[in-house]
């Protein structure tokens, strides 16, 4: 048997015997074969996963301890191989940032115009299970559904999110939970994007100051009659707020006519747009190019946003009181109660006259802002390609001189009515609360109102009804006075968010409709967590 033979030429000399040579020898190399430290059957994985989750924490238990713990941490073999899935890049619409926006990075869904668009398989996307398939199956239950004889085209819906599959959120499987669709999905529209909110959440666009092109009508001065520290009937009256939709507004059409934007829309209308993703009801808007301008609008009253949205939905009887129709209505009148009876009798009249000339309407101050949104990453207010954009902005009262705007709005409570102990007792912050989870849409729609016209404080009216079995009347038990700033702190409310939301959508649409005169709708889904957008014929509505 022959000695075995050790090379010692290349070991350091004495002079310098210290640390590893800077030589490995022959003998001593893998010569390239994956090294398995631990389990010989582990598989050549990922290299590092640093979002793989700990086997410990897969397996329930704790009689697995022994025979799982020895081999966790590492992100590569079986135990890590099977999280993985192919990753493939997304073609035609996609998200600029994949991750989470932060600080001033700007994210919208982008379009590119004239490019062909395809899936993951080289194939045009065409869906075989589309809105109109689940809305028949909604139709037998809520009664409000679309018609079932032809299935909309849904050409583009998979390149903006959407996987055209409606049993995959929270209330497929709750037949008690289906919720109303707001509009009849006809069968000759045809579906260009379907957009999950999970996208819409990761989108941000810095947007410039805004500019004021005008203020409109007569603004009241804010009266403090239901601040007080006991519960205050409140009296019913005989005027209403008239939201009147952006097509109707003469003021916008004459700027339209003068080029002075591209996109005209109210406040109300936008803020729905950059709250999608706290939308738990189902809404539409229709947007319409004509003439080189785009008008969103709403159709008449789907402006009125429902009682305790963002809360478990309860299934109760059509004649019952506490019906979500009968409670819209109520938050409707006991809402324009409490704006009527807040405006004290001094007013402040501005140079330009309202656009709203009905005599039932609660007065209101209107200023008409204009905004412009930047493609890419430039905030330039003169950016090439960005998109200016006019906003009509309401202004419900002025606490000491016109120039100091506040906003008026009000809640209810049906189910009980111990907000009037609850006030009186100091529980104020406990209440909102409880409002921030019921009508987290509806509050951060109205504090989006209040950043796009620069108003600096809200005022909310906590309303009871006088006895939970009657809505005949009602009591006023306190009010709350917010800053915008700390009210968005508290939602969690990012307008940056909203802008990329808002643009988005007009990227597809625009993208979607050509150069050419259009209409689409927007819709929000009743019961998935989704946004469609439809093409629709030019004379699906009459604005």
């Amino acid at each position: 048997m022959s000695p075995f033979h050790i090379d010692v030429s290349k070991l350091p000399s004495i002079e310098n015997p210290w640390g590893p040579s800077a030589v490995t020898p022959d003998a001593l190399q893998f010569n390239g074969v994956p090294y398995a430290p631990f389990i010989k059957t582990d598989k050549l994985g990922k290299i590092a996963d640093w979002n793989s989750v700990k086997e410990e924490e897969q397996l329930p238990g704790k009689n697995n301890n022994l025979q799982k713990r020895r081999d966790v941490y590492h992100a590569y073999g079986a135990s890590a191989a099977k999280l993985f899935g192919a990753e493939t890049e997304e073609k035609g619409f996609s998200l600029v940032e994949n991750t989470a926006s932060s600080g001033n990075k700007q994210a919208v869904l982008n379009g590119h115009r004239n490019r062909q668009f395809q899936n993951q398989t080289g194939k045009k996307t065409t869906s075989t299970s589309t809105p109109a398939t689940q809305a028949s199956a909604l139709k037998k239950k809520v009664g409000s559904a679309a018609p079932t004889k032809k299935q909309p085209i849904t050409k583009n819906a998979a390149k903006w999110g959407g996987n055209n599959k409606w049993g995959n959120n929270r209330w497929a499987n709750d037949e008690a939970k289906l919720k109303e669709s707001s509009i009849n999905v006809e069968e000759d529209w045809e579906s260009v994007a379907e957009i999950e909110f999970n996208k819409l959440t990761k989108l941000n666009l810095e947007v410039p100051k805004s500019e004021t092109l005008s203020t409109n009508g007569t603004i009241h001065q804010y009266l403090k009659k239901y601040e007080n520290n006991t519960a205050t009937p409140l009296e019913p009256v005989f005027q209403s707020t008239y939201n009147q939709t952006s097509s109707d507004d003469s003021i916008l059409k004459n700027y339209a006519k003068t080029d002075s934007a591209k996109v005209f829309i109210t406040d109300a209308i936008i803020a729905q747009l950059m709250c999608t993703p706290r939308a738990s009801a189902s809404w539409d808007i229709i947007v319409t190019k004509k003439n080189g301008k785009i008008f969103f609008d709403k159709r008449p009253n789907t402006f009125n946003l429902p009682v305790n949205e963002n809360s478990s939905p309860v299934e109760v009887k059509e004649s019952d009181i506490n019906h979500p129709a009968k409670l819209e209505l109520e938050d409707i009148e006991t809402s324009n109660s409490f704006i009527s009876g807040s405006l004290a009798k001094n007013s402040s009249k501005f140079s330009d006259i309202s656009p709203v000339t009905l005599s039932s309407a609660i007065p209101k101050g209107y200023k008409y802002v204009k905004f412009n949104l930047p493609n890419g990453t430039s905030t330039d207010d003169d950016s090439q390609g960005s998109v200016p954009i006019i906003v009509r902005v309401s202004l419900d009262a002025y606490t000491y001189t016109a120039s100091s705007n506040l906003a008026l709005h009000s809640l209810l409570q049906y189910e009980s009515n111990d907000w009037r102990t609850r006030f009186n007792g100091g529980a104020q912050g406990n209440i909102f609360v409880d409002e921030v989870k019921k009508n987290n849409n509806k509050l951060s729609q109205w504090a989006t109102e209040c950043v796009l016209g620069g108003i600096n404080q809200i005022k909310l009216g906590f309303i009871t009804r006088a006895d939970p079995k009657s809505n005949a009347s009602h009591l006023v038990a306190g009010t709350m006075t917010s800053t915008i700033d700390i009210l968005c702190q508290q939602l969690k409310l990012s307008i940056n968010n909203g802008w990329g939301i808002v643009k988005s959508f007009i990227d597809i649409i625009e993208h979607e409709g050509g150069d050419n005169d259009y209409r689409f709708v927007i819709f929000k889904t009743p019961n998935s967590q989704k946004v469609i957008i439809y093409k629709v014929p030019f004379d699906s509505f009459d604005f």
